[in-house]
């Protein structure tokens, strides 16, 4: 029976915040772009063994985000025979150091988890070297991904995207290949697989070969184009590392319609090896002396997608008009691939109110190009506050509403992480429904402690009150994990502050931007749904808007100590005792006793025995007599 590897890489592309530090990469390279990088090369490799299959759970393009509950339920439905879970870590703080670490679950946990753990991180330090600096490199954490499972699961933390260490090796293609050599290497040794032989009997070696047709889309260079290391590099034309000769290639599948225009492309036919970035307008003849050179305008999507050609005209009013009928994306480009015209929108002689367009879907279903799960289940519940991150939003708030009670902020980065919900998330919402704080034509007051508007229904309901700020917090917390999923309260939750708990149907709004028009009703500004979407004017998109702004909200540490200082411990003054005066001890005369002559104390002694003798005589005698 074949060994089942279920193979999750964590996030997806659009992943909030998930990326490498700027001040360190400045393409702030996506996390899932460097666990997909990865976890691609594992699959090529163990593709050169027999008896094993592997089922990817992550949308490998990608584009869509794929939930934790939806991959372990895979794993599980698959029969998966263990869990392996790609990520890259943060935490550094531009700092140094950092390293690999493998997580298993801090529960209840097979003996076959912990094997793979400490197997895999032994293999991938001897590979790599990139130990770090953590406290231990195999520590056990409460992870979706290790817990959910039925499967034994490790959860990989391959480098810290904010390392000053870290970030410039784990960008590297070798190190990649480290990661996935190591990982291979353990699960051919864990589950015993054979490499597959080939027909030829000569040798005992075995060769995998590539596939000899492409897998992927090929791209046509007409001319000799530059190499660059990035997008970015390529749209600016920067930073060239070498040239393409004109030549058929192939687009790295990874960007099938690559980023901003520009493309990768490689040599090789599968598309899973990248290559270099290319800028599309360098992939032009040069314009040719010869007269016979035919000159026509192609009406195509981009210059390089041959296959979306509509036509070629000679003459250029024609073409317009063609790309006109082929509508939104097609372009007309001249014979040197330069773009000389664009699809128009017609424009209507009257205005449309925006009222007579047929809504096609509610502000929910509408499929939002970013979209950021409520309940993260990777965010592990962290002892204290994270200082840094609260501080950001104190100093963010304060300066919209100097009068802010700062017991607020801390009280949600101290308790959002038991309910695996960002802080920062949560009280951005609280921002947007308080208007910082204010509570400036709200339904409810600062004195309810309500900060989410629970119960403020309309209709002059005035909303929920809450004793504390603490229980203020909690219930908008519960409110959220309600919406988010239909798991149980966490380990050790017992009361539900939330008084409208039990009113949601739970799960039904996995991410924020599915809170429009359920949470906040409509959800959106103006009268079209999809029109405020299109803008960011929908209520998950505002609040996604303000937490983008806090967290690009600098903090010095002089700011983390205003508002974290430590606590004063009273000094109490030394107190002297005073001096004792000396006491003197008083001088004691002896009396002078008169001396007593040592014979006459004998002789008294024996008077004294004699006399009681006699009487004992006496009495004996007298009884004698009777």
């Amino acid at each position: 029976m074949a060994f089942k590897l279920a193979l999750s890489a964590g996030h997806y592309l659009y992943t909030a915040g998930k990326r490498c530090s700027k001040s360190i990469d400045p393409n702030e390279t996506r996390e899932w772009w460097l666990n997909d990088r990865i976890a691609d090369r594992i699959e090529l490799l163990l593709k050169a063994y027999d008896g094993i299959q592997v089922l990817r759970l992550d949308d490998t393009n990608g584009k869509k985000e794929v939930t934790l509950r939806a991959r372990s339920d895979a794993s599980d439905k698959f029969g998966a025979d263990f869990y392996l879970a790609v990520h890259h870590n943060a935490g550094i703080n531009g700092g140094k150091g950092g390293g690999i670490q493998a997580y298993v679950y801090n529960g209840s946990v097979s003996n076959e988890s912990l094997i793979w753990q400490k197997e895999l991180y032994a293999e991938l330090i001897k590979l790599t070297g990139l130990k770090g600096n953590r406290a231990t490199g195999i520590p056990r954490a409460n992870l979706h991904e290790c817990r959910e499972p039925a499967a034994p699961a490790v959860l990989l933390e391959l480098g810290f995207m904010d390392s000053t260490t870290d970030v410039p090796i784990i960008l590297t293609q070798e190190y990649a290949y480290q990661c996935a050599q190591a990982c291979v290497n353990v699960i051919v040794k864990r589950a015993g697989l054979k490499k597959k032989t080939t027909s030829s009997t000569a040798s005992t070696t075995t060769k995998v070969e590539k596939p000899a047709t492409s897998t992927a889309n090929t791209y046509k260079l007409v001319a000799t184009v530059n190499k660059y290391k990035t997008a970015a590099d390529a749209a600016s034309k920067t930073a060239s590392a070498g040239t393409y000769k004109a030549g058929t290639y192939y687009i790295y599948n990874k960007y099938p319609t690559g980023i901003n225009g520009m493309f990768n492309i490689t040599t090789d036919k599968t598309g899973i090896e990248p290559g270099a970035w290319i800028n599309p307008s360098e992939n032009v003849v040069k314009e040719s002396a010869d007269k016979n050179v035919q000159k026509l305008y192609r009406v195509r999507t981009s210059w390089a997608d041959a296959k979306s050609q509509k036509g070629a005209f000679s003459s250029l009013a024609n073409a317009k008009a063609c790309c006109q009928e082929a509508g939104a994306k097609y372009k007309v480009y001249d014979w040197n691939g330069k773009e000389v015209y664009a699809y128009k929108a017609a424009e209507t002689s009257k205005p449309v109110e925006e009222t007579s367009k047929p809504v096609a879907k509610k502000v929910y279903e509408l499929d939002y190009p970013e979209k950021h799960q409520i309940v993260e289940y990777d965010l592990v519940a962290s002892e204290g506050i994270n200082e840094e991150e609260c501080t950001r939003a104190i100093v963010a708030i304060k300066k919209n509403n100097k009068d802010f009670d700062i017991e607020i902020a801390k009280a949600f980065f101290l308790l959002a992480d038991e309910y695996h919900i960002n802080p920062m998330r949560a009280i951005s919402q609280s921002i947007l429904e308080t208007g910082w704080f204010k509570f400036a034509g709200s339904s409810v007051s600062a004195s309810q402690h309500n900060y989410c508007g629970l119960g403020a229904t309309g209709g002059g309901a005035s909303g929920a009150s809450f004793k504390t700020i603490e229980d203020g917090v909690r219930a908008q917390l519960q409110h959220l994990y309600a919406y988010g999923c239909k798991d149980k309260l966490p380990e050790g939750e017992t009361t539900i502050v939330d008084p409208r708990f039990k009113l949601v149907t739970r799960g039904v709004a996995v991410y924020w931007e599915q809170l429009a028009g359920r949470w906040a009703v409509p959800g959106f500004d103006g009268t079209d749904p999809l029109v405020a979407m299109n803008k960011g004017l929908t209520y998950g998109q505002k609040i996604n808007n303000i937490y983008e702004g806090l967290m690009a909200t600098k903090v010095t540490k002089a700011d983390i100590k205003k508002y974290f200082a430590e606590p004063e411990v009273e000094v109490v003054p030394e107190v002297k005792p005073e001096p004792v005066p000396e006491v003197k001890p008083e001088v004691v005369e002896p009396v002078e006793t008169p001396e007593v002559d040592d014979t006459k104390k004998v002789n008294t002694i024996v008077d004294i025995i004699l006399k009681v003798l006699k009487r004992l005589a006496e009495i004996f005698l007298s009884n004698s007599a009777k």
